[in-house]
């Protein structure tokens, strides 16, 4: 009787159980069978913009990257200064150099003509600039208060061993034929002697001495010679900032 009992509460046990978890089954299924009950009742394309960022053509504004497309007339164009350059005998001059310095020192690259005898430089904002043009086989030419809205034809005079040359920027220049460097600059405002020029050079003696910065003056040449016994005359025709137009003439 005792045995019945126990077995009845035994088999008790185990159907609460089973019902446990059948119910339990039921519940985590039933959001499945709603999912698919789903399916096949919607059958409208679903929106891409609501699940994707829309792609454009990226652009830029004021150095910012935008989403928005890119317009030609949204770009400025930069103007630019025609310069030719010819010689006495109206003969076009390849390979001189020219550069625009603006008043507050600042300047645009080096340009060099071709065969034509021209270059395009980038305008300057201002509307009075420095002009300084050089080559090997020519005199200096420095011309103060150009417009460079408006073409300029330089006339370069030819003068037998007299070369010229520009430095803009920090750096060695050679003049052709002398073996040694110089560097021409100007001391910063930090210096008591500010606005005033000198010149590094490298391998050469100046005036007789060998030393590595001499005073570089308008109107005041220097005499450098390598250690082959080469020399030239130096001349300072212009200078502003870190822009130098120098001449030099070859001596014996």
């Amino acid at each position: 009787m005792k045995l019945d009992i126990h077995y009845r509460i035994g088999i008790g046990i185990v159907l609460v159980g089973l019902a446990y978890i059948s119910a339990h089954a039921v519940h985590l299924e039933r959001p499945g069978v709603k999912a698919l009950g789903n399916v096949g009742l919607n059958t409208a394309p679903a929106d891409p913009k609501q699940n994707s960022v829309e792609a454009t053509s990226p652009s830029t504004e004021h150095g910012v990257t935008s989403g928005k497309k890119n317009s030609p007339d949204s770009v400025p164009t930069q103007l630019v200064t025609q310069i030719s350059v010819r010689d006495s005998k109206d003969i076009a001059l390849g390979g001189a150099q020219v550069i625009l310095v603006s008043s507050n020192g600042t300047h645009t690259r080096v340009g060099v003509t071709d065969l034509s005898g021209t270059t395009s430089l980038l305008r300057p904002a201002s509307n009075s600039v420095e002009v300084y043009c050089a080559h090997t086989d020519f005199a200096a030419f420095y011309r103060k208060g150009y417009d460079p809205a408006t073409p300029l034809q330089i006339t370069l005079s030819p003068k037998q061993g007299v070369g010229s040359l520009i430095q803009a920027g920090i750096g060695n220049i050679k003049i052709p034929g002398l073996d040694g460097a110089l560097d021409p600059r100007t001391y910063p405002s930090t210096y008591p002697n500010a606005g005033e020029h000198y010149l590094y050079v490298t391998n050469l003696s100046v005036n007789g001495h060998v030393e590595p910065l001499f005073p570089l003056k308008i109107g005041q040449p220097l005499v450098l010679e390598d250690n082959s016994g080469y020399r030239v005359n130096l001349e300072l025709i212009a200078a502003d900032g870190e822009c130098f137009l120098m001449q030099y003439d070859r001596k014996p």
